[in-house]
């Protein structure tokens, strides 16, 4: 009887991780394009592309790698603490399992690498001149 429900309750929360994961991709992008000029005073001081590049890359990879954590960390706790079997009664009782959790990580990981890299690599190959007459 609840086949339809839950087949509608899969396709919204798809929605939403996918919503969430370009949301992710997005922000990861900007911060790369917003400090160009940074990027100019960086190759003024002799900085070479491929610093400047890595730079951009372990950051993003700290901030996903921070943000997995503090998500598969959270979702384990909570569903570790309260069984929402109790308080809705169509939720079946779920605890994640270490393998669901290590792959939400390892998503977080490969969505804030490939999100940062292209622009990391264009950002870098500009010219002094070129990033501190940007605008973005």
């Amino acid at each position: 009887m609840y086949g339809g429900v839950k087949q509608f309750m899969y396709a919204i929360i798809a929605a939403i991780t996918f919503s969430l994961l370009l949301v992710m991709g997005n922000t990861m992008a900007m911060t790369v394009r917003e400090r160009t000029k940074e990027v100019g005073t960086l190759k003024a001081l002799g900085f070479q592309r491929g610093t400047i590049a890595m730079l951009f890359v372990s950051e993003a990879l700290l901030v996903a790698l921070v943000g997995g954590l503090i998500g598969a960390g959270g979702t384990g706790l909570l569903y570790r603490s309260i069984d929402f079997s109790l308080i809705i009664p169509i939720v079946q009782a779920f605890v994640p399992t270490m393998t669901t959790l290590v792959g939400a990580l390892l998503i977080s990981i490969v969505v804030g690498l490939s999100s940062v890299v292209y622009s990391a690599y264009r950002i870098s190959g500009m010219t002094i001149a070129e990033a501190l007459r940007s605008t973005e």
